[in-house]
């Protein structure tokens, strides 16, 4: 048991680590943040459509501000690019 949950932590990090890296040489550094800060709304809403997972109000309410920042981020970021 402990040696899948060393295997998993390794490969995993491996992995994220390699995915970051090959996204940082195709994408700019600030759609990669932005892809990172939405991962996690993204990932409880599968959690909860795949894996029948159950979701409090907390959860919403954090996947809502989360979504609310993200969207107010890149309306910034938007207008920036225009005004350049």
């Amino acid at each position: 048991s402990l040696v899948a949950v060393v295997y998993l932590a390794l490969v995993g990090s491996l992995a994220a680590f390699w995915v970051n890296y090959w996204l940082l040489q195709r994408i700019d550094a600030s759609a990669l943040l932005f892809m990172g800060i939405v991962e996690a709304p993204i990932a409880a809403a599968l959690g909860a459509v795949i894996l029948q997972e159950r979701l409090d109000a907390g959860t919403y309410a954090g996947a809502l501000l989360v979504l609310l920042g993200a969207a107010l981020i890149a309306r910034e970021q938007r207008r920036e690019s225009a005004s350049a």
